[in-house]
């Protein structure tokens, strides 16, 4: 299965979180393979750290389908919080840091830090 297809249904997968969040969360596609998620006025880190597993968990249970294929499709996040001294570049940078240790530690799982 070519990556485009795969980036598709990540990207629908998206859209239905956008369209389905309770919690005024956006997420939309940032690059390549990567989507960047905002979650506005979060309390604390475990519900941040809630809030990514779901959202990790929408995408491994989406039935994504190209003609007769199933496609299945994981993701690793990188979760983080804004910090006073946070410049969007910092902040996306950390998330990014975050998301290259799910990767590296097991896929398809949330880091938080």
């Amino acid at each position: 299965m070519k990556l485009k297809n795969k980036v598709k249904g990540v990207a629908l997968s998206m859209k239905d979180f956008n369209n389905y969040s309770n919690n005024g969360g956006m997420a939309g596609r940032w690059s390549g393979e990567e989507f960047i998620v905002i979650f506005p006025l979060v309390e604390d880190d475990k519900n941040l750290y809630e809030l990514a597993e779901r959202t990790r968990m929408l995408i491994e249970n989406s039935s994504l389908r190209k003609g007769k294929e199933n496609l299945n499709v994981t993701c690793s996040l990188g979760v983080t919080e804004v910090r006073k001294s946070d410049t969007i570049e910092t902040l996306i940078k950390r998330a990014d840091e975050l998301m290259y240790i799910s990767k590296a530690t097991g896929r398809n799982k949330v880091t938080l830090g």
